[in-house]
């Protein structure tokens, strides 16, 4: 039970890795500047930067669905959990009851 709850939490990790290289890019770019307007032709820095290199890897990860099947394997996860959790507590009243019954 143990390996797969390490496996679960190890692809929860790998599953942020898409949303940390957006906010990446984005970043660098808003430092360093990017090409944008129609076909390239601007030079964009600042907030305009990281707005537009946020826009375009934001749909590049869509259209690839990377960022899609990512939220739903953390949507996954958060469901599992909370299940887990619900499930826990309902074993340690049943426990508690049975103790209580006993004595």
């Amino acid at each position: 039970m143990k390996n797969k709850n390490k496996v679960w939490n190890i692809l929860l990790i790998i599953s942020f890795l898409p949303f940390l290289w957006l906010m990446a890019r984005s970043i660098h770019a808003y430092i360093n500047g990017c090409a944008g307007g129609l076909l390239n032709q601007v030079s964009l820095y600042g907030f305009d930067a990281f707005q537009e290199t946020f826009f375009w890897e934001l749909i590049g990860l869509t259209i690839l669905p990377i960022l899609p099947a990512a939220l739903i394997y953390q949507i996954i996860y958060l469901v599992r959990l909370i299940r887990m959790k619900k499930q826990k507590a309902k074993n340690r009243l049943q426990t508690q009851s049975i103790r209580s019954g006993y004595q």
